[in-house]
C-alpha cells in the first residue's frame, strides 16, 4: 500500500494508527506524507485535523480522537488545506469589505 501519489483511507483505523504509520513508511512512503483526521464525519461535531505520517499516532492521542474515525493518508490532504485556506481568507476578506447595517 505504500505506494507514492495515492491515497489511502482507513475506516477506524485510530486503534491501529502507530502501526500503519510505522508500516507506511517502513515501505517506503516518506514520514513527512500528509494526513487528514476526520472524526465523527458528517456530523454536527465532525472535526478535521491535518497532520504528518510520522506524527499521525501523536496527533490521535494528544487530541483525544474518538470513533468513529477515517484517516486519509496522501497528496490529497493537501488539496484540502488549500482549498480551506482559501475558503476562510475569502471569507475573511468578504467580511472585512462588507458595509455594516444597523437597523435601530
Amino acid at each position: 500500500m505504500a505506494v507514492e501519489r495515492q491515497t489511502l483511507v482507513f475506516y477506524m483505523g485510530i486503534a491501529s494508527s502507530g502501526m500503519i504509520s510505522q508500516r507506511l513508511i517502513q515501505h517506503g512512503l516518506s514520514a513527512s506524507t500528509p494526513v487528514a483526521i476526520i472524526e465523527r464525519g458528517t456530523q454536527p461535531e465532525q472535526r478535521v485535523m491535518t497532520s504528518v505520517l510520522g506524527t499521525l499516532a501523536m496527533m490521535i492521542e494528544l487530541h483525544a480522537v474518538e470513533t468513529p474515525t477515517l484517516l486519509i493518508i496522501g497528496d490529497v490532504v493537501t488539496l484540502y488545506r488549500e482549498a480551506n485556506t482559501f475558503y476562510n481568507e475569502t471569507n475573511a476578506l468578504r467580511s472585512a469589505i462588507t458595509p455594516r447595517c444597523s437597523v435601530g
